[in-house]
């Protein structure tokens, strides 16, 4: 599979997952060492001071943030699996449909949607208000080539499923498209 935008989007962001992981980890144990030999030894105390201690605390702070933000950044790469696949089986990209399947909200589909495409998970996607749907470029991009052409027979589209997200591609029969979920070339 040749590496495309969306899995390099995710690769980045899971890198960046663990530099948080790895960074918050660090703060939290560190100065939390500090601060608890600052709270328990007087001597240390007296020698270091407040500000030293209201340092460290904030330190731990930061830390505990930077995990959280490692943890929900490691949620939003498996949730987007799921997206995939409750995408590509529903191919008029419902937002309602999607909550359903998923058990939750449509407000938090749309939201999720919404920090998946920006961070790129999704090539060429947005968010339709009017038909509250996840519409895909490559989709788009097809549809608006066959208003201008032929349009294909169904037995002319086959079914692929995508080797990089697996998303479900209908592709016309010997043509090379990008995956409407991640962009990757797939073979009709």
């Amino acid at each position: 599979c040749k590496v495309n935008k969306s899995k390099a989007a995710i690769a980045v962001s899971k890198i960046v997952g663990l530099v948080q992981l790895g960074i918050g980890l660090v703060c939290i144990l560190l100065f939390g060492l500090v601060l608890i030999m600052w709270m328990t030894d007087a001597e240390y105390r007296a020698e270091a001071g407040k500000g030293f201690a209201i340092f460290c605390f904030i330190v731990v702070v930061i830390g505990v943030f930077l995990v959280l933000l490692s943890r929900k950044r490691k949620k939003l790469i498996k949730e987007f699996r799921k997206y995939v696949s409750f995408v590509s089986a529903d191919p008029t990209g419902s937002i309602a449909n999607i909550a359903a399947a998923m058990g939750t909200s449509q407000d938090v589909v749309k939201s999720n949607l919404e920090l998946m495409i920006k961070k790129k998970y999704f090539v060429n996607a947005h968010i339709n208000q009017e038909t509250n749907s996840i519409v895909l470029g490559g989709t788009a991009v097809i549809q608006q080539e066959t208003k201008h052409s032929v349009q294909p027979n169904a037995a002319d589209l086959v079914p692929i499923t995508c080797k990089c997200c697996g998303g479900m591609n209908m592709v016309p029969k010997g043509t090379t498209v990008e995956c409407d979920f991640c962009g990757s070339p797939i073979n009709g």
